[in-house]
Formats: C-alpha cells, structure tokens, sequence
C-alpha cells in the first residue's frame, strides 16, 4: 500500500484508493467504474455498502494480505541465500546498464530463468513495484521492492 500513498502520511486519499483498489491493466474497467454513480456511505445514519459489495472488499484484501505474507517469506528465503546482493540482482535484470527495470528487462530475466509470462503480467508487476508512474523501477524501488518488511507488533501499536 506504501505504494499507493502519493504524499507519504499513511494513509489513502479517495484518488489513492481507487489507484490501489482498481486494476492498472484495464483502463476501460477503470473508467466504466469511475463512471458510475456514487451514493454515501454514513455509518452513523445506516447507510452502509451493499453486503455483496462489503464482502467482495473484504475477500479482497484477505487475498492481499496473503499474497503479502507470501511475498514477505520468499523475500526472507531470497535474503538467506548465500551470496545473495542487491545491487548485483539489479544489474542481472538491468541487463541493458540503464539504471532502470523496465517489464522488457524483467521479460528477459524470468524467460532466461525458464518462466513464461505474459506483457499483461510483467507490466502489473512493474506498477506494482515502481511508484513514479513511468512503467519502470529504479534501484530504490527495487530495493524497497525486494527488501523483507520486518514489523513488531509493538511497532503497530504505537501508531
């Protein structure tokens, strides 16, 4: 989500939300969505989401956050590896010296490494990783990308 957070006070804007909530790839989806009309939702005053809608939601960020944690223990295991250095894990995708990841340099990795993906798939990855908008990942990116987050939980509850 950090990702999401344009000005950096954790939390999401209504603009950082749908950035987060809607897929990338579909830009018709997104618009169709945004499209729509809106209603309040006023806990106070009864008014809620719909319950199909308020389940959907929250499937969704239950397969987010366990997408997460699955993500947080191969970042663990990578970091475990022997040998393991980012500035030289960078430099194997960058295989091109241009300071940047872009989903053609990620293409080359994972297709020398005997994994198939498609444009669609190593484009989501990349919005994914890279916070600027421009469809690449800088090495701040991708360390802040690749690097286990460690968070105790009285880290949590002091916020």
């Amino acid at each position: 989500m950090q990702f999401y957070d344009l000005d950096g006070n954790n939390a999401l804007s209504y603009k950082e939300f749908l950035k987060f909530i809607l897929p990338c790839d579909k830009e018709e989806l997104r618009e169709e969505v945004c499209q729509r009309k809106t209603y309040d939702v006023d806990m106070k005053a009864g008014k809620r989401l719909h319950p199909s809608v308020a389940t959907a939601m929250a499937d969704y960020f239950e397969a987010e956050i366990n997408c997460h944690l699955k993500l947080e223990m191969l970042k663990q295991s990578l970091h475990r590896c022997p040998g393991w250095n980012t500035q030289a894990a960078f430099a194997e995708i960058d295989s091109q010296n241009q300071g940047e990841i872009s989903h053609f340099n990620l293409y080359g990795f994972v297709n020398l490494h005997g994994f198939d993906a498609t444009d669609l798939e190593l484009i989501a990855i990349i919005r994914r990783i890279e916070g600027r908008g421009n469809g690449k990942v800088d090495y701040d990116e991708f360390v802040t990308a690749i690097e286990p987050i460690i968070v105790k939980m009285h880290d949590i509850h002091e916020e």
